[in-house]
């Protein structure tokens, strides 16, 4: 279904391999399941049922599901022991999904992990589990692989009882009923009942005896004669229970196997037991329109039960950032001489190792994009949606801490300022131990220079040639080094009116024009974006983000107000520096959340000069001074904390500098823009700290550590000169400094680099 989906109607994948990932499964049959599960920080919500993702199978076919919830904070006793289920089904989809080579997918497989921790708390079950109703449920995944099959379980669950019926839904069959004849002769050969729609539906009428005594049901009013019956049922009611199964399996061998032969497709169906007459009541079945079989319409003779995979040619799994795509050939497959085909062009593949081959296109690519490969054999393969990694990336970045939402919501709203995201020191500066292993695509580092002042020194002459053929940063790629969605959201804020990081608000706004309706009942499951969990509510000023809210500018502080922010400020700053104190001991602990830590602190202590905290008496007061005077605390100023601070984090000591172990994609042809953006910002917040203390005895140093930190910056790749000013410019609006001083700061900031130029 899906090669042909692709291959007729590729206008319909318009958002494929962008905005979600599409991934052929290979099986020996089919791989039919109908699974939707959805995870959230402490709750679950998994549907299954018959219906494929289809308008057909979401609007106009008959169809059948159940949702099972599972919540960590339940009242419903039934929704705290379902879990096992949630992590059978998530286990059956991983082994899917794990098998999938690239980086998108590891990332996603992580997000799971971390952004659902309660995951690894669950086991799933392997009998059924009794519900407090006196029911029973459970999950047949059938993976297809030689393992018992879906009769000879239900076999099972049926032995020593005497079945007293046995009702049957089915769209597809076999040709012979072969897996209908051997269910009824597991059950004895019990009354057995044939529900369908006379007038619409493929049951093989000519291949059932003459004298066969099974009878035939209409499920079907008149309004319902021109829907398609696609739900799949079984239904065997015995003297002890009523046993039910559906899901996605038809009622072939190929679904539900024999007793003795297991099954071909991959399949997922819920088995319910029920005490003895209440199956046919939670169906909501009447079964009293008995119908002559010689009413039923015969199939057409070129009808196609399914879709046998047999003639498939798997693509593999392709994956792009800009113009490089990477491919990484089916199991099996000798990748010597394949192409990729796109647009009329078969372009030659390379290996570049760790199994992976990989093609540099001549243009930019415009997603969707669905190409084939041509094997050196000849062969062409099935067509496949190319994987945008960036995008997927910005797609599903994950879910960020509920404290850390709360505030940002504060912070967006006007009620509170970046002085209060302070309070979040501890959780915007925690290190990331979870982050996940990158085995994908090699990343390039930064050598350890002999001496920070030292140029950068390239491994290999490709490594030189990558980074010298780099277009100069922007800002404006849309594509980031960092993966924590938390510290993404947090650049989007302080740099609020400075840059559309991203261009997160334009995707936004583009987005909710295009998924308005799409979005609707999005919160039914219980995952409000708002939502705030009872233990951490405690303490939590009420939002308020009415007319009457009083908005952050607004505000007017105590000494007690002024005094208590101050010593937010202050350990916010002292957790910055030990974190950066922490990797200087532990490089190997260096992620790529530096570049927005570093950019929040920089912003902070900004933000904490020039902020004008009004008082009740009509004066005002700064929680930071931008330079050491005749008296107050040097630690409470811009030059010293920020000359300190980015010292160590562009040219360190003797083991080198933290930016010497931060990774950049060697795929970009431009470098991230959270790179750009800390480049930027070190060059104007040491530029800022020089002007400041220019009439200081701090001038000579911080004149002779800037020329450091310029040099130590060009290491990353050229930045373009105009989007920088541009970038610097913003910034310095944004805190309300003057053009005049602005100008200053850019000449200072030509004279470091063309310090840096000279030497």
């Amino acid at each position: 279904m899906l090669k042909r989906a692709l291959s007729a109607t590729p206008e319909a994948f318009r958002n494929a391999g962008r905005r979600y990932a599409l991934v052929p499964i290979q099986v020996s049959g089919c791989f039919h399941p109908k699974v939707h599960l959805r995870l959230g920080t402490d709750r679950a919500r998994l549907i299954i049922g018959s219906a494929n993702a289809t308008a057909a199978g979401w609007g106009s076919n008959q169809e059948i599901f159940t949702a099972i919830d599972w919540s960590r904070r339940g009242e419903d006793p039934t929704t705290t022991v379902t879990g096992p289920l949630i992590r059978k089904a998530y286990d059956y989809l991983e082994s899917w999904l794990a098998a999938i080579p690239g980086d998108a997918m590891d990332f996603k497989l992580h997000l799971h992990r971390r952004d659902s921790p309660w995951l690894g708390e669950l086991r799933s079950n392997s009998d059924p589990i009794e519900l407090p109703d006196g029911s029973a449920i459970d999950l047949f995944c059938e993976r297809g692989d030689g393992t018992p099959g879906i009769l000879n379980r239900l076999s099972a669950l049926t032995a020593g009882e005497m079945a007293k019926r046995l009702v049957v839904i089915s769209p597809y069959w076999d040709n012979d009923l072969s897996a209908l004849q051997e269910l009824r002769r597991a059950l004895n050969h019990c009354p057995t009942i044939i529900a369908l729609n006379p007038a619409k539906n493929e049951f093989p009428i000519d291949a059932i005896d003459a004298d066969d005594p099974a009878k035939f049901s209409a499920v079907h009013d008149d309004e319902d004669a021109h829907r398609f019956l696609h739900a799949k049922v079984i239904l065997i009611e015995t003297d002890v229970a009523d046993h039910l199964l559906f899901g996605s399996a038809n009622c072939s061998d190929e679904a539900l196997g024999s007793v003795t032969k297991s099954a071909r497709n991959a399949e997922v169906s819920v088995y319910r037991r029920f005490p003895p007459g209440r199956g046919m009541d939670l169906l909501g079945l009447d079964l009293g329109n008995v119908i002559d079989r010689r009413d039923i319409r015969r199939p057409a003779p070129d009808s196609k039960m399914f879709e046998a995979g047999h003639s498939a040619v798997p693509a593999g799994t392709i994956e792009a950032v800009e113009r490089s795509f990477t491919w990484w050939p089916p199991k099996g497959k000798d990748a010597a001489g394949a192409s990729i085909l796109l647009t009329g062009s078969a372009l030659p593949v390379n290996p570049v190792g760790n199994g992976q081959h990989r093609v540099l296109l001549p243009f930019d690519p415009v997603f969707p994009v669905i190409v084939r490969v041509q094997f050196g054999d000849g062969r062409v393969s099935d067509p496949i949606v190319v994987h945008d990694e960036t995008a997927l990336r910005l797609a599903s970045p994950g879910v960020t801490d509920r404290r850390l939402r709360t505030a940002f919501n504060r912070v967006l709203a006007g009620e509170e300022d970046i002085i209060d995201l302070a309070l979040q020191a501890h959780l915007l500066f925690a290190l990331d131990d979870s982050a996940p292993t990158r085995q994908g695509h090699a990343t390039e580092r930064a050598e350890h220079a002999s001496s920070a002042a030292e140029p950068r020194e390239y491994e290999t002459p490709d490594e030189f040639r990558r980074a010298v053929a780099r277009r100069p940063g922007t800002g404006e790629s849309g594509r980031f080094s960092l993966e924590d969605p938390g510290l993404l959201d947090l650049l989007a804020i302080i740099l609020r009116g400075v840059t559309d990081v991203g261009g997160k608000e334009a995707r936004k706004k583009r987005d909710e024009e295009e998924d308005r309706d799409l979005h609707a009942g999005e919160t039914e499951d219980g995952d409000e974006i708002n939502e705030v969990a009872p233990e951490e509510a405690a303490g939590q000023p009420n939002e308020n983000t009415g007319p009457s809210a009083t908005t952050a500018e607004e505000r007017v502080f105590t000494p007690a107000d002024i005094e208590r922010r101050r010593r937010q400020l202050l350990k916010a700053m002292a957790a910055f520096e030990k974190m950066l104190r922490y990797l200087a001991e532990h490089p190997q602990s260096v992620s790529n959340r530096l570049t927005a830590q570093t950019a929040f602190m920089l912003n902070l202590m900004l933000f904490a000069c020039t902020k004008k905290h009004r008082k009740a008496d009509g004066g005002s007061a700064r929680l930071m001074a931008l330079a050491p005077g005749s008296t107050g605390d040097r630690e409470l100023t811009f030059a010293v904390r920020a000359g300190r601070l980015l010292q160590q984090i562009w040219v360190g000591g003797r083991d080198g500098a933290l930016v010497d172990h931060l990774q950049i994609d060697p795929r970009y042809s431009s470098m991230p823009d959270d790179v750009f953006f800390l480049i930027a910002m070190s060059r104007w917040a040491i530029a800022r700290a020089f002007l400041a203390a220019s009439a200081t005895s701090l001038s000579t140093a911080l004149q002779a550590s800037a020329v450091k930190i310029y040099r130590s910056t060009l290491r990353y790749g050229p930045v373009d000169a105009d989007a920088e000013q541009s970038f610097i410019e913003r910034l310095d609006a944004s805190l309300d400094f003057k053009p005049d001083e602005t100008g200053k700061l850019i000449e200072h900031c030509r004279q470091f680099a063309a310090a840096v130029g000279s030497r």
